[in-house]
């Protein structure tokens, strides 16, 4: 069970990383101040 959730939690941050650089790439200029404000944090 722990295992199965885990992959899952894994499956889904990829996706999710994969959908916000497709947004960076089609949309750059709402995204480049997000980046910048978390690159100073």
């Amino acid at each position: 069970m722990i295992v199965l959730s885990f992959c899952v939690l894994l499956a889904g941050a990829s996706l999710f990383h994969a959908a916000m650089s497709r947004r960076a790439r089609l949309q750059p200029v709402r995204i480049a101040p997000r980046s910048g404000a978390y690159r100073e944090r």
